[in-house]
């Protein structure tokens, strides 16, 4: 799927365990593995140092990208072709209290021509730990071979268990039961073949629907609710463009989820 890897190291414990699941894409996609320091420190150094370290262990070949100016434009005129590239970077809370917004990582889901992932770490263990992986759907783009990709690459590295999410909606008030099973049965067909190519994938997967008055609320319920280990959420546009925290909706299921969370932007 991917040919290269740019993983931004900073300082602090979050971007080792960033690495590990850097490192398990790289491996799956047999792509190239390149570290970016995000500074010239001694604890951006030491970071280094031990991805190198992990990622040997792995049988990985690591490779330092020293970029003297700004990173993203250097990144930027790197990616000669945006299809097999893919950045990834930490999430975590900035000096201001923010995750997210007006972060360096805003400006890599804004502007980078290949796809990103942001990981948030919540939870400091074992990858080999994690058990359930939650994939909340919009009805909109889900069919995305790089989704099922990434997706695979998690659940078959780790023996992870899939289940897919869709929130709902009524307008008109809570849902009766019968129309909770019918919005079942319409979200099952609606999502089939996505399911479907999971399952031959040789993935377990399940579907879930849960009734929310807001996306966000509904996917952090679920997550908590049935103890899931990471959360896959793909970026919308317009949210990663949004510059206020009021009804941004990234911000806040970055500083509420309960669980690891990977924020994918697509290249398409």
């Amino acid at each position: 799927m991917f040919k290269r890897i740019f993983l931004i190291v900073d300082a602090g414990l979050e971007v080792r365990i960033v690495s590990m699941y850097a490192a398990l894409i790289s491996k799956s996609s047999k792509a190239s593995f390149f570290l970016v320091p995000y500074m010239n420190t001694k604890e951006v150094k030491e970071n280094i140092d031990f991805i190198k370290k992990m990622a040997k262990e792995e049988e990985i070949d690591a490779e330092i990208l020293e970029i003297k100016d700004d990173i993203l434009y250097d990144l930027n005129k790197i990616i000669r072709d945006k299809d097999l590239d893919l950045i990834i970077t930490p999430l975590k809370r900035q000096e201001n209290g923010l995750f997210f917004i007006g972060s360096f990582s805003q400006r890599l889901m804004k502007y980078a021509l290949s796809s990103v992932m942001g990981i948030r770490i919540v939870k400091a263990r074992p990858l080999k730990q994690h058990k359930k992986l939650l994939v909340p759907l919009s009805d909109k783009d889900y069919n995305v071979e790089e989704r099922l990709f990434l997706i695979e690459t998690l659940s078959k590295s780790l023996n992870l268990s899939v289940s897919v999410l869709r929130c709902i909606k009524n307008p008109k008030g809570r849902l009766g039961k019968e129309e909770m099973q019918k919005a079942f049965i319409e979200t099952k067909n609606y999502y089939s073949s996505f399911i479907t190519q999971l399952k031959e994938k040789g993935i377990d997967t399940d579907l879930r629907i849960r009734e929310c008055e807001h996306a966000t609320d509904g996917i952090l319920e679920e997550t908590m609710a049935s103890n899931y280990d990471l959360l896959f959420v793909k970026a919308k546009t317009q949210n990663t463009l949004k510059e206020f925290l009021m009804g941004n909706e990234v911000e806040d299921i970055l500083r509420r989820t309960p669980s690891n969370l990977l924020f994918w932007r697509s290249r398409e």
